[in-house]
């Protein structure tokens, strides 16, 4: 019996706004039965020549990489102020993506980042601390290097984010005909039927 589950999406359309076109796979896979509320659950994601092209500019980014996402704590973000035995819900998430800009310029983005998640769903609080090391820096949450000139620069470190996240402001939906969109703060996506 297979073990794991595959999500393959090709993107081959353009977004929900008509600016950006993009192609390419996104393969995400999980364990069979493994339950996203429990402790130690991971999903992989790895992007396949997934491009963005901005229509106004034809100017356009290839990514190719892998990230994990794993709920170090196990539960539900719904579950915070819901479940008074969950008062802290933490997703790790590490990986490596490669970018290719037009010019063929070339950067590796590194990403090791933790995320606690406090508060209800009404006032929910993200706290993101770093857990990489390179360079003789620690507590990194992202960092970039050219892969021509082999440089370093380390994006963000630890704590560099506390936010709080009105959920009912942060989900908007609609559907077309032939599609689902929906809004995530300013970024739109869509679902598309085939």
């Amino acid at each position: 019996m297979n073990d794991t589950i595959t999500i393959d999406i090709n993107y081959h359309g353009y977004d929900c706004n008509n600016t950006h076109n993009r192609t390419g796979d996104v393969v995400i896979k999980k364990r069979y039965l493994e339950n996203w509320g429990q402790a130690g659950a991971t999903v992989l994601v790895t992007l396949n020549n997934f491009t963005i092209t901005k229509l106004s500019t034809n100017k356009s980014l290839t990514l190719n990489g892998t990230k994990y996402f794993e709920n170090v704590s196990g539960h539900y973000l719904w579950q915070l102020g819901l479940d008074s035995t969950v008062t802290s819900v933490v997703h790790k998430v590490w990986g490596t993506i490669t970018a290719t800009f037009d010019d063929n310029t070339t950067r590796v983005w590194n990403i090791t980042r933790q995320r606690t998640f406090t508060g209800s769903l009404i006032n929910l609080v993200m706290t993101t601390d770093g857990f990489g090391i390179a360079d003789g820096y620690t507590s990194l949450s992202a960092w970039e290097s050219t892969v021509t000139e082999n440089s370093f620069t380390p994006l963000f470190s630890s704590r560099w984010f506390t936010n709080r996240l009105r959920l009912e402001s942060l989900l908007r939906n609609y559907q077309t005909r032939d599609s689902l969109c929906f809004k995530i703060g300013n970024r739109y996506f869509r679902l598309r039927q085939q």
